[in-house]
């Protein structure tokens, strides 16, 4: 009998519209979860058979994760956060060593987990101090190790970096002097400076270190040759000798370095520092800014840029947009350490959604792309000490509500009154 059919068609429209109610309190429920993404559940006709003579269309759901509908973004105040703006998904290992499942989120709430290396690598002696970065649910986030060089590893390993990590610095090679040097208007007075010299050394332990000399330059006036200068040179400790090309300094009648009267056709000083140790250091030294005005009455250094700098402990870490994890050391040196890839997907709404804000990959969404992105790249951005919110919209989802406990109350009513009307047929052949 067809009225068996709206029976049947009835119950499994209620049961339809029970999982909807499941999926809009799923919703609501994570309208707070960092990057949680809502779930859609759409309705499907169902072809019902329940008599040769009879068919009913019924309705079947099917749910659909919208993976690719972006959060808003707020900034979290935490350097480790990472946010995602744009298509992609961090990529998280279960082991830290790479061997586990492999996953992937968009939830950025990382933390450290600290840990003990096996040796010392900064001279302290002490055992080093190491930190994996993990997601909340102690997923370890993958990324690009960098090299020396600036490169980038080839394979992914977990990103693990020392606490008391040390920048060795760099030697100084190139100083630019910014001052004045007083008109010697036949005064045989002369006049001193001092500059620091950075050289980085292996310490016995094999660390690579930096130290600091001075080099004195003494510049004496030419007897009977105006804006004439005899420069002389001295080292401070450590230092044995130190040499220049040229030796002697002149200034045209405008207070400006004549390089032609050098004899070099530069502004620059050719310095060479040979150390105790039997090492020598080349620097050059340029004086383009370098002036010979009256009116000081001492030499007068405004400024001093010295490309030399000492060795720096870690201090911190922050993302940059293409997704580099940067350190922060106190030499005021900035280094990359890591790169965070992002997989891109052919289908990532077919991703299957597991516990922790996180997903495996699945047949029907297909292999991941890694990207490494680049400053200015369109596809995507990574937003370091922020946080992607989830993309749930409380009103569409109160308004499915009641438009959903409106349609199984509705279907409700269908089944009542199938049910009386086959009480009714029963009871006329009863």
């Amino acid at each position: 009998m067809a009225i068996f059919g709206a029976m049947n068609t009835s119950a499994l429209a209620m049961n339809a519209h029970s999982h909807t109610i499941g999926s809009i309190g799923t919703n609501i429920a994570n309208v707070n979860t960092t990057s949680y993404k809502k779930v859609e559940t759409l309705y499907q006709t169902m072809r019902n058979h329940v008599a040769p003579r009879y068919s009913f269309f019924a309705v079947n759901t099917v749910d659909v994760r919208r993976t690719n509908d972006q959060g808003s973004i707020v900034s979290s105040g935490r350097a480790m956060d990472a946010a995602i703006n744009g298509q992609g998904f961090f990529v998280t290992n279960t082991q830290a060593d790479g061997t586990g499942e492999t996953r992937y989120t968009r939830a950025g709430t990382f933390t450290g987990e600290s840990y003990t290396l096996d040796s010392s690598t900064n001279g302290s002696g002490a055992l080093d101090q190491g930190t994996r970065l993990v997601t909340l649910n102690g997923d370890y986030v993958m990324g690009y190790k960098a090299n020396d060089d600036g490169t980038f590893s080839s394979s992914l390993s977990s990103i693990d970096y020392a606490n008391n990590a040390i920048d060795p610095g760099r030697s100084t090679s190139k100083i630019v002097m910014h001052g004045n040097l007083p008109s010697a208007n036949g005064s045989t007075r002369t006049y001193q400076t001092s500059l620091p010299v950075v050289r980085t050394v292996t310490n016995s332990s094999g660390i690579p270190a930096s130290d600091t000399k001075t080099v004195n330059l003494t510049f004496s006036p030419t007897s009977g040759t105006a804006g004439s200068w005899d420069l002389l040179t001295s080292g401070g400790n450590g230092v044995t000798s130190v040499t220049t090309n040229p030796t002697k300094l002149v200034f045209d009648g405008q207070g400006k370095l004549d390089t032609s009267a050098t004899g070099t056709g530069t502004d620059t000083i050719s310095m060479t520092v040979n150390y105790a140790d039997g090492t020598s250091q080349s620097v050059q030294v340029n004086m383009a800014d370098f002036t010979q005005y009256s009116g000081d009455t001492d030499i007068t250094i405004r400024r001093m840029e010295n490309n030399g700098m000492t060795a720096g402990t870690l201090q911190g870490t922050y993302f940059t947009k293409s997704g580099d994890l940067v350190g922060r050391f106190s030499n005021n040196t900035e280094k990359t350490l890591y790169k965070l890839p992002l997989a891109t997907f052919v289908n990532p709404e077919k991703l299957e959604a597991i516990a922790g804000n996180s997903y495996r990959g699945s047949p029907e969404a297909g292999d991941p792309t890694l990207l490494s992105l680049k400053a200015g790249d369109t596809r995507a951005e990574v937003l370091g000490s922020s946080l992607e919110m989830s993309n749930v919209d409380l009103e569409d989802q109160f308004s499915k509500m009641i438009v959903t406990q409106r349609a199984y109350s509705s279907a409700a009513t269908v089944f009542r009154t199938t049910d009386e009307m086959s009480q009714t047929a029963r009871d006329l052949f009863g």
